[in-house]
């Protein structure tokens, strides 16, 4: 898992991962080069990627831990 940030300062970034104890890797988007890549439409938004670099899920808006299981299934390729 990788939280992709955009619209946010680098210090902001940095404070709430440290704050909330955030246990992933979290990037900045400056230029929103992946938002653009991605099409988002808002935030926040995940993606379950494949290993083979193909998008097979997506939620927009808050996710659960069930809606990030069944993301996580489905790029397993066990939908």
């Amino acid at each position: 898992m990788v939280g992709i940030v955009r619209d946010d300062t680098d210090d902001a970034v940095r404070r709430y991962v440290a704050g909330e104890g955030v246990p992933y890797p979290v990037a900045l988007d400056p230029g929103a080069r992946a938002s653009l890549d991605f099409g988002t439409r808002g935030q926040p938004e995940t993606y379950a990627i494949s290993p083979d670099g193909v998008i097979a899920g997506t939620r927009f808006g808050p996710s659960s831990v069930a809606n990030l299981e069944q993301l996580l299934a489905a790029a397993r390729g066990q939908r």
